[in-house]
């Protein structure tokens, strides 16, 4: 479903990779039906996509759309406000990204290898039917909110469900409460 709907040139994931996501990306690399949409795998080390040197790449890219002037600071205040430095994952997936373009040298090729690849700008993709928040935003709506027990006896098992919209909307019964 991702793939029919982002219609990728080229996939681009961690050598070390789960066995089921590897054969899958077999699968897909031979099928010859879909010759014309057939994208590229691309297989990267895993340091490639570590969590420092990713946050370093991410920190040190050459962005269009942030002026030279900028000082450091500022740069990590405006990216901040732009990529989840609190997601890992995705820091690791832009880390690793940023890595095969600077391989590739997609828009330089015929550039100095002392010039970075510039980046125009991100865009997330979103699936159709399925709805991405953050996590302020989940934290704000209270789907899910826990609270300390109030029970002495019950501290050591911690919490139990506060007032939620799961616990407005639940309607599940029994005998045992």
């Amino acid at each position: 479903r991702v793939l029919d709907e982002i219609n990728p040139r080229s996939i681009v994931t961690s050598a070390k990779q789960d066995e089921n996501m590897t054969r899958f990306l077999g699968k897909l690399a031979s099928q010859e039906h879909r010759e014309p949409k057939r994208p590229e795998i691309v297989f990267l080390p895993s340091v490639d996509f570590g969590l420092e040197i990713s946050k370093q790449r991410l920190l040190s890219g050459n962005y269009a759309f942030i002026p030279d002037s900028t000082t450091a600071t500022e740069k990590i205040l405006f990216l901040s406000s732009i990529i989840p430095f609190d997601r890992v994952l995705t820091v690791r997936a832009l880390g690793g990204l940023l890595k095969f373009l600077g391989r590739r040298r997609i828009g330089i090729e015929l550039e100095d290898y002392n010039v970075s690849v510039p980046i125009l700008g991100f865009k997330k993709f979103v699936l159709t039917h399925l709805v991405s928040i953050d996590q302020d935003t989940y934290s704000v709506l209270q789907i899910f909110k826990s609270e300390s027990h109030p029970s002495v006896y019950k501290v050591a098992s911690g919490l139990k469900e506060g007032l939620s919209l799961f616990g407005i909307l639940n309607r599940c019964r029994c005998k045992w409460g």
